[in-house]
């Protein structure tokens, strides 16, 4: 998958002195920055994108940009591979954070961590399930085909 500039700017911090190409591993692309962290991100086909920032400083994040908007007070479900993950309430699940390219889902870092990412690498798909503010539910499916690559080449150049 490709990722503009811009969005890994949105998700890294901005001082970095030197940055390496954002490299691809099946599905997912990471890059890593000398002074910034590192960032790891998939697409699907329509747009929808899920990203993990992880700066050198400050607190790791997983953020999930919605094609629209999700609706405010409502519920996010997580699955893999079908399979229940987590059901996010607003506020102690999910919160809303604004991004230059667009309104994006800050995952609850401890739900991240402790539910999530912890499972991923032995899934082949997360679905993200939502409202969006028309009303309509959407339904993002990713593939997690390289994300296991991802995070190791992440968590190797942190």
């Amino acid at each position: 998958m490709r990722f503009t500039s811009v969005f890994f700017a949105t998700v890294m911090a901005a001082s970095a002195s030197y940055a390496a190409e954002p490299l691809s591993f099946g599905d997912w692309t990471a890059f890593c920055a000398d002074d910034a962290g590192c960032a790891l991100a998939t697409v699907t086909t329509d747009g929808h994108r899920l990203a993990f920032s992880e700066p050198n400083r400050g607190e790791d994040r997983m953020v999930f940009i919605p094609v629209e908007p999700i609706r405010r007070g409502s519920t996010i479900t997580v699955t893999l591979d079908g399979l229940p993950g987590a059901e996010l309430g607003p506020g102690d699940g999910w919160r809303i954070v604004d991004m230059s390219i667009n309104t994006a889902a800050q995952i609850a870092p401890s739900i991240a961590e402790n539910e999530l990412m912890v499972r991923m690498p032995s899934r082949t798909m997360i679905e993200i399930a939502y409202t969006g503010e028309s009303g309509k539910r959407h339904k993002a499916e990713m593939s997690l085909k390289g994300y296991s690559s991802a995070r190791a080449y992440v968590t190797s150049n942190q």
